[in-house]
């Protein structure tokens, strides 16, 4: 019941409407976050939640991306259909010791038990895309010639930033080798966020047909994209002249937290209920 409360609440409260598309020189601006945790993985927002709040900081689309699977992206992209909520990429963070790569677009899980390259052509094998995940220490020493060669993009800017703002210039050189032998790839804003409230910061402005799939992994293929980190673009100057004016992402409300908290405390009581029903002797 508790669950059910959360849940409903949490639509009534948080589901605001869409924005209305905007189109820019024949192309649909489209505003992403490709790369997103959630529960079920490793995130703290339920899949509802989480689409929720991209809704709410205008997100046209994301990629669900829980590391190592694409269980719970799956099913949120089919939840986001059902209720009318923003563009789901079934997404995965493929994750090994040395290189994170961002697959877009997939259908199933990817294997880390294999070298970078080998995992990128895994993506496009599935009509994906393949962006490198935030390429800083030990996640850039695999990064060899053949993986800078196919390689769709990278997280040019990312949330560590607000940590570490000395790793922007780390960042933009590995995209610099990358778009040295790829003259196509993308630069990407991501949130890596995992439920602490950072959704959508940074983000990525897509230059693309429509708001589909297809369309959205298409113009990351082609490059068509701009990144942006707290205002702050980064990308072809020719796209970069043709954004909107950057808004302010609203704040949590204590409502909201309470209604989510609420939905949390369902999922608790189904869990440890469900525990003690099957460890409860039969009488």
């Amino acid at each position: 019941m508790l669950l059910m409360l959360g849940m409903a609440g949490g639509a009534a409260l948080d589901l605001a409407p869409a924005a209305p598309p905007r189109t820019v020189a024949g192309w649909r601006i489209v505003q992403a976050d490709f790369h997103v945790h959630a529960f079920f993985g490793d995130g703290t927002l339920s899949p509802i939640h989480l689409l929720l709040e991209a809704r709410r900081r205008g997100l046209d689309a994301i990629a669900l991306t829980n590391h190592n699977q694409t269980l719970v992206a799956r099913a949120t992209r089919a939840l986001s259909r059902a209720m009318g909520g923003p563009t789901v990429l079934v997404g995965e963070e493929i994750t090994a010791r040395r290189w994170h790569l961002i697959g877009v677009g997939i259908r199933d899980t990817v294997s880390w038990r294999q070298p970078l390259e080998a995992a990128i052509d895994a993506v496009h094998a599935q009509g994906g895309v393949a962006i490198l995940a935030h390429p800083v220490d030990i996640y850039r020493s695999a990064l060899n010639d053949a993986a800078r060669t196919t390689l769709d993009g990278t997280e040019v800017r990312h949330a560590l930033l607000d940590l570490s703002p000395r790793r922007k210039q780390e960042l933009e050189e590995v995209f610099a080798q990358v778009r040295a032998r790829h003259p196509g790839a993308a630069p990407i804003g991501s949130s890596d966020d995992h439920g602490g409230g950072g959704l959508g910061e940074p983000r990525t402005y897509v230059f693309a047909y429509d708001a589909s799939e297809e369309a959205i992994v298409e113009a990351i293929r082609a490059g068509r994209t701009v990144a942006v980190w707290h205002g702050e673009p980064y990308g072809d100057p020719a796209l970069v002249s043709l954004l909107p004016a950057p808004g302010t992402p609203p704040a949590r409300s204590a409502m909201r937290t309470a209604v989510g908290l609420l939905g949390w405390a369902g999922v608790a009581g189904l869990v440890f209920g469900r525990t003690r029903a099957v460890r409860t002797p039969a009488d």
